[in-house]
C-alpha cells in the first residue's frame, strides 16, 4: 500500500512539473530562433549559448522607442573583435507570457542579414546565457523545440 502511495505522489509531483513547463517551436530547423513579443508586438529571436549577454540591434531599439541608458557604456568582446555596447531600459520582451531582462544595444547587422539569407527570418536581437538562465531553456534542436521552466523549482529529466 506505501509502495502504491508513493508511486502515485511521484507521478502527482511530475504531474505539476509539467505543468509548469512551456513548449515553444523553433521557427527555423538550421537556427535556434525563436518568436517572441517586444512590447507587444511578435519579433524573432536568435538563442545563443556562447553568448555572455542578451542584446538587441539598434533597429529593434529604435522601431520600439526603447530608452537608452547612456550613463553606462561598455565594451563587448567577440570573435570579431570588440564594440561599444549600450544598457536599454523600458522593453518588454517575452516568451509565452514570461518575460526577459537585461538587453544591451549592438549593432547586429552583419549577424541579421547572415540569418535571414539562411532562414528568410529578420531576428531582432540575441538571447544569450542570461535569458536561457532566468527562463531555465532546455534547448532540444533535434525535436525543434525549447521548454522553458521559469516558474518552476524542479525540471523532469527524461533519462
Amino acid at each position: 500500500m506505501d509502495k502504491i502511495l508513493m508511486i502515485g505522489m511521484a507521478l502527482l509531483l511530475c504531474f505539476f512539473c509539467v505543468k509548469a513547463q512551456t513548449v515553444v517551436k523553433l521557427e527555423s530547423d538550421i537556427r535556434p530562433i525563436v518568436r517572441v513579443q517586444i512590447n507587444g508586438k511578435v519579433e524573432y529571436m536568435i538563442i545563443d549559448t556562447g553568448s555572455s549577454i542578451n542584446i538587441l540591434s539598434p533597429q529593434t531599439v529604435y522601431k520600439y522607442k526603447v530608452r537608452i541608458r547612456t550613463q553606462y557604456t561598455g565594451t563587448v568582446y567577440s570573435a570579431k573583435g570588440h564594440t561599444n555596447a549600450v544598457h536599454v531600459d523600458s522593453v518588454m520582451i517575452k516568451i509565452k507570457e514570461m518575460e526577459i531582462n537585461q538587453f544591451v544595444m549592438i549593432n547586429l547587422s552583419s549577424i541579421t542579414d547572415n540569418i535571414l539569407q539562411a532562414t528568410g527570418i529578420k531576428i531582432a536581437g540575441i538571447l544569450g546565457t542570461p535569458a536561457i538562465k532566468e527562463l531555465k531553456m532546455i534547448i532540444d534542436l533535434s525535436r525543434g523545440i525549447v521548454t522553458i521552466n521559469k516558474n518552476s523549482e524542479t525540471t523532469v529529466s527524461t533519462d
